[in-house]
């Protein structure tokens, strides 16, 4: 009898276990019944994905091998939005006041945008009428932190064939305090790369409640090869570098709408074998590239333009000011030091 009642004992610790993974199965078809729901807001894209799954132990929405893809743009090959996995993890603790709070998780994500003179071609924002809306009805959650590891984004502009492609690849990134449950501004924080070698890091504050749009930050690029920049500068000049680094710092802020930018950029062994420097080359290069129309000096006035692609836009802005001052200043080919090498 004795020995009956402990072989029962034995199974009482099987039961939870049991009904965990009864439940883990049962509650899938939702879980993919709702992701396909919020791939679906990309409408005009494909958007797929490997596996959804979720956890009741930890709270935890995985999605694998998601891709958001415009197939008369970038394609498979560059999709609008990629990630290995996308980890939407809620807060336990927070239910007990009766919030939804959650971190989000993206591994190896790539963003590809690229400019073109067709609408089919562009790849840049999705022009999905009220997406935020539309995500946050299907999502109800305050997300309070936003991570990506190794991350990658690249810009590539066909409708200028001397542009070359801007890539920023090993990205590590964080975005806090997006609930702003403290009070405390949104704070984003990025490293990585530039163009494969060149280091890019960079800190922004902001505050997405603000009546008008509401940033600030800096950030730097440190030790680019001005050979890989050869596509960047040469069209009319023809000029080319056979050695030579840039760096370029920047500080920026905008207040009500109202930006200001400081931007200071430094070529280090520069030496150009090839055409001629002209002040405003790298300015007309990038003079059409960006849709937005932020300034790096003056008010904002796009009133659709949201406070994430306003930093991006002065950012990216900004570098190509550093460039375009950069290489105005540089010495032209004619009377500039011959490298060692080429000494005699």
């Amino acid at each position: 009898m004795a020995l009956k009642k402990s072989k029962k004992l034995w199974l009482i610790p099987l039961v939870p276990v049991t009904l965990y993974v009864i439940a883990s199965f049962a509650i899938q078809p939702l879980v993919n019944r709702e992701t396909h729901k919020i791939l679906r807001v990309f409408d005009g894209y494909n958007s797929t994905y490997r596996r959804a799954w979720f956890s009741p132990l930890t709270f935890t929405w995985q999605v694998t091998d998601v891709k958001i893809v415009k197939e008369s743009a970038g394609g498979t090959g560059e999709p609008l939005f990629s990630s290995e996995a996308v980890e939407i993890a809620i807060d336990w603790r927070e239910l007990r006041n009766r919030n939804l709070v959650a971190r989000v998780a993206f591994q190896r994500p790539s963003v590809h945008l690229i400019a073109s003179d067709t609408r089919p071609g562009e790849q840049l924002d999705p022009r999905i009428s009220n997406l935020s809306q539309k995500l946050g009805a299907l999502l109800p959650l305050k997300v309070q932190r936003i991570t990506a590891s190794r991350a990658q984004l690249s810009f590539i502009d066909t409708t200028r064939p001397e542009f070359p492609r801007v890539l920023l690849n090993d990205l590590d990134a964080t975005l806090e305090n997006l609930a702003r449950s403290n009070g405390e501004p949104t704070m984003l924080a990025v490293a990585g790369l530039a163009q494969q070698i060149a280091q890019f890091s960079a800190f922004v504050t902001m505050d997405p409640v603000a009546p008008g749009l509401s940033f600030s930050g800096s950030f730097r690029v440190e030790g680019l090869a001005l050979v890989d920049l050869k596509n960047l500068v040469s069209s009319p000049a023809g000029l080319q570098f056979d050695q030579g680094m840039l760096d370029v710092a920047a500080e920026f802020d905008c207040s009500n709408g109202l930006v200001t930018t400081s931007v200071k950029p430094e070529l280090k062994n520069a030496h150009a074998v090839k055409g001629k420097v002209l002040p405003n080359l790298v300015k007309e290069v990038f003079a059409d590239a960006d849709a937005t129309q932020i300034p790096l000096n003056g008010r904002i006035t796009n009133p659709d333009v949201q406070v994430v692609t306003a930093v991006g836009a002065v950012i990216r802005n900004a570098f190509a000011l550093g460039v375009s001052e950069a290489f105005a200043h540089a010495p032209p080919h004619e009377t500039a030091k011959a490298p060692p090498e080429a000494r005699r």
